[in-house]
């Protein structure tokens, strides 16, 4: 690796930082983080590094559909409620 290469890190539990080679210091590799745009020390021993940009990307439609679903659960409580209240104070 060179400093300003684009490298994304592996953790063994699974977490991803992309971010760009900045030095390797006292045995660790310093990157800096796109996302957070800060400095991030990974062991070297320990993070798995691949060249690029190898972030496994969620589209995001599964938190869609769980915002939709909230949203109508929600929408028929109240529609619910609403007619319960009304009928029951007749």
């Amino acid at each position: 690796m060179k400093p300003g290469d684009r490298v994304t890190a592996t953790w063994p539990d699974g977490h991803q930082v992309v971010g760009i080679y900045a030095r390797t210091e006292r045995g660790y590799v310093v990157l800096l983080d796109l996302a957070k745009n800060k400095e991030v020390a990974c062991n070297m021993r320990v993070v798995k590094f691949q060249p690029g940009n190898h972030v496994k990307e969620d589209d995001g439609a599964e938190k869609i559909a769980k915002n939709i679903r909230l949203t109508v659960s929600f929408l028929w409580g109240l529609l619910i409620g609403t007619f319960g209240y009304w009928f029951f104070s007749l």
